[in-house]
């Protein structure tokens, strides 16, 4: 009997589950627990304990796998959590340092008062700290006072428009505002609308500097601006001393020419007080001093030359003794022209209280005004030379400047 059966053949009898066995190679039927086949010597071979070993193999593979696999899942997890915290920190540092050198130059621009610059960097630091509330609210109390200043800038536009009005309007709603704050970060905007203020009045001053004529406009302008601290105060603060100096002179030496010699001197003396050092009025209340004297002194030699003929030496002396050498003019920046120049005494005799009549012409030879000036210095002798200066104010362009007369006082 032949079987093709390579392999155990299990069939089931009934409920039982009682097993027939065969060889598998011959087909002769297993005799129980044997492991060799009785008819052709064929090793029986126990597919359910192979199957089960292999199985208990298998489960002791995936055991080994699955312990193996349990262990290195924490492991590799414990590391990306450390790697990632890690990477957090350092992040985290990097940023707080960054914030922390912004607000250090943000302190500093502050200290400054540059808001507009501290603002931009505050941003920079709310770009890095977007969550940060306090600096959130510090960057909204820099914003403001960036704007503030913005507002100062615009005040010193309109002043160097000359649009007086706007900018005083401006300073007015810009002061009101400060007053309303109360946070210390604002305190330099106050001395910033100060001197914006400040500037303001000195615009104001130069700007109606040309149409003062008179002392006491000018000493009324003088007290306004010396309680004024900004640089530009004390620029046009001597200019208005300057032009009560000449202001002054001119009008003494009118008084003079009428022999007023009280008035003249009473002047002098008001300009005296605002410019103690003035070379020129301390040399013009010698003058009127001497004038005066010279005056009572030429009365009497009039009425004596009256009664005799001048000699001929004499009458040179008195009309040709003043030879005007050189003159030269420069027109400055406020339009007002600068003239000086030497004479010399071409007389015999030495001459004292020389003065000289300066006239100016257009370019058409249209005579526009004339001014008296004084040579210094007040005593010339014989063949020495004498200064002499002098401005005419609101000129705007270079003019001819003619001396048309002189006189003096011979010794």
């Amino acid at each position: 009997m032949t079987f093709d059966l390579k392999a155990v053949i299990i069939e089931a009898n009934g409920e039982q589950g009682e097993r027939r066995m065969y060889c598998h190679s011959c087909g002769q039927k297993r005799v129980e627990n044997a492991q060799f086949c009785s008819n052709c010597g064929t090793e029986f071979v126990d597919t359910d304990a192979k199957k089960r070993v292999e199985e208990k193999q298998t489960d002791q593979d995936q055991t080994s796998s699955s312990r193996a696999y349990q262990w290195f899942i924490p492991v590799v997890s414990m590391i990306l959590i450390g790697f990632g915290l890690g990477y957090f920190y350092i992040t985290e540092t990097n940023k707080n340092e960054q914030v922390h050198a912004i607000v250090t130059e943000v302190d500093q621009l502050l200290s400054e008062s540059n808001y507009s610059e501290a603002a931009s960097r505050l941003s920079s630091a709310l770009h890095t700290r977007p969550e940060h509330v306090e600096l959130e609210q510090f960057m909204l109390l820099v914003e403001k006072a960036s704007q503030y200043e913005q507002d100062l800038l615009e005040v010193d536009s309109l002043l160097q428009e000359k649009s007086f009005d706007e900018a005083s309007e401006n300073l007015l709603d810009l002061n009101a505002k400060l007053n309303e704050e109360t946070n210390e970060l604002y305190q330099p905007l106050h001395t910033m609308v100060q001197e914006s203020e400040d500037r303001l009045t000195v615009a104001l001053i130069r700007d109606e500097l040309d149409e003062l004529t008179t002392y006491e406009q000018l000493a009324t302008k003088l007290s306004e601006v010396s309680s004024v601290g900004t640089e530009g105060a004390g620029l046009i603060k001597e200019q208005i001393i300057t032009k009560i100096v000449d202001v002054t002179y001119e009008q003494a030496s009118a008084l003079l020419q009428q022999h007023d010699f009280s008035g003249a001197s009473n002047h002098v003396e008001k300009g005296l007080q605002h410019a103690a050092d003035s070379e020129k009025l301390l040399n013009f209340r010698e003058k009127i001093e001497h004038d005066q004297i010279a005056f009572q002194q030429a009365e009497q030699q009039r009425i004596e030359q009256a009664m005799i003929a001048a000699a001929e030496e004499d009458l040179k002396n008195r009309t040709d003794a003043v030879e005007v050498v050189s003159m030269d003019s420069n027109l400055d920046e406020w339009g007002d022209l600068y003239f000086h120049g030497e004479i010399k005494n071409t007389a015999t005799k030495p001459i004292y209280s020389v003065e000289l009549y300066a006239s100016v012409y257009d370019h058409e030879g249209i005579y526009l005004g004339g001014s008296l000036v004084s040579v210094y210095p007040y005593y010339i002798e014989p063949g020495e030379v004498g200064y002499f200066s002098g401005t005419f104010y609101g000129v705007y362009e270079n003019m001819e400047i003619s001396i048309e007369d002189a006189t003096w006082y011979l010794d």
